[in-house]
């Protein structure tokens, strides 16, 4: 005999359907809201050690920025100042805007809106990201200046030849080039490798973009050429790894902060060339694992070739600041 379904059966499961439905979709709405309100989070966070902390917060135009120079150790630099209580930090230090045309036209109002909440009383550092890789580095630099006239920059630096074989190897680990099956980096630095991007969006050799982004010297004069030298600040960054604390309390005097780091805040590792945990309550953490990639050997050809380069470039560099690297 056929089953006979009452009109009332029919229209509760109907009914049901139909509320399930409406229960999906609300989930739905709420999933979609939290992923978005999770991805706006890096910029609105305040900082390290001044969540919680009573005070105003409101999104002001970066008092400090850290200008490069790339696999120096920018990223170390500013994961350790993110942690003074008073500075404020997005969540991730990298804003994009001055060294892309199709950004900076979007208006400084634009650029507010990606900084950090910060209180009144703490200044905001922010990372500016390919200064140098741009096709137009004094427009670049000049954009900054006329943005943010009293700015403090900084600008991290290394042995030139360990910051080459950090980029390259950089490029094919997470760069351009990921992926790839890197050539021998003696060929690639010797310019026998042939033709190898290096960024998305120019043209550049990566041959070529490794010896310009190690020309400190250069780099040093087009910073100066717009903003005053009292407003400049030469971290090291080998010391940054290896006697993190000498370098940070630079930063601090530079910034006119209030001293806050001590040598119980920094654990230094075993290995030669690991980076610096910092030991800061809730605010403990390392530098990802990724940092400090074992270095390949040079053949000799290879060193030679570099130290001839970058040796005239060092020296005019220690007559513009006083720091001094022997080759």
């Amino acid at each position: 005999a056929t089953p006979v379904i009452s009109i009332d059966n029919y229209f509760i499961k109907t009914e049901l359907s139909k509320m399930k439905t409406l229960i999906k979709i609300f989930f739905s709405i709420i999933v979609i809201a939290t992923i978005w309100f999770l991805m706006m989070q890096p910029y609105g966070e305040p900082s390290g050690l001044s969540k919680g902390v009573v005070g105003k917060l409101e999104r002001r135009l970066p008092d400090a920025i850290i200008l490069g120079v790339m696999k120096c150790g920018t990223i170390t630099l500013g994961t350790i100042l993110g942690m003074h209580p008073d500075i404020a930090t997005p969540g991730w230090m990298e804003i994009k805007f001055f060294s892309y045309s199709w950004l900076y036209q979007k208006g400084v109002e634009y650029y507010q809106r990606l900084m950090p909440l910060a209180r009144p009383d703490q200044l905001v550092l922010v990372k500016s990201p390919f200064v140098f890789q741009s096709p137009n580095i004094s427009l670049t630099l000049q954009r900054h200046v006329d943005t943010l006239p009293d700015v403090k920059v900084i600008l991290v630096v290394k042995n030139p030849i360990d910051r080459v074989v950090s980029d390259i190897l950089h490029n094919y680990a997470n760069g351009l080039q990921k992926g790839q099956k890197m050539p021998d980096i003696n060929d690639i630095i010797m310019d026998r490798a042939g033709y190898i991007q290096a960024y998305k969006d120019s043209d550049i050799s990566l041959h070529k973009s490794i010896l310009m982004m190690s020309n400190y010297s250069m780099m040093f004069q087009q910073i100066t050429n717009v903003f005053p030298m009292q407003n400049i600040l030469i971290v090291n960054g080998q010391t940054l790894v290896e006697d993190p604390l000498s370098e940070i309390k630079k930063v601090e005097q530079f910034l006119r902060l209030p001293s806050f780091f001590s040598k119980d805040h920094f654990v230094l590792p075993k290995e030669k060339n690991g980076f610096p945990c910092f030991n800061l309550g809730e605010d403990s953490q390392c530098m990802d694992k990724k940092k400090g990639r074992p270095h390949p050997p040079l053949a000799e050809e290879t060193i030679q070739f570099l130290r001839q380069l970058f040796q005239p470039m060092l020296n005019q560099f220690e007559v513009q600041t006083g720091i001094r690297y022997t080759l």
